[in-house]
């Protein structure tokens, strides 16, 4: 899990906005739940250039090829229910605490 968690939180420093705690908490886990959505892409056979597409879609173009880049450098014997999950909580936590 720790290959999975260190890129998350670097992932974690992108921009969020000042927002009341209700909208900062509904922010952080649409972008946490795009980082499980990646995963899981990834793992059902998406191209790393389809991933990247869709993220910049929802992201902005840097974020969204930072992200994808990340999810395609995991091992693929680490993209597990359990390690993605993880993941995806353990961006919703930092994001919060910016």
């Amino acid at each position: 899990m720790r290959l999975i968690l260190a890129p998350v939180l670097a992932l974690s420093l992108l921009p969020v906005p000042a927002l009341a705690q209700d909208d900062k908490e509904t922010l952080c886990r649409e972008r946490a739940d795009l980082v499980i959505e990646a995963f899981n892409a990834r793992r059902a056979g998406d191209r790393e250039g389809k991933v990247r597409r869709d993220l910049q879609s929802k992201l902005d173009r840097t974020a969204g090829e930072m992200l994808a880049a990340f999810v395609f450098s995991v091992p693929e014997a680490q993209l597990t229910d359990e390690q993605i999950a993880g993941a995806g909580a353990m961006f919703f936590e930092q994001c919060k605490g910016l």
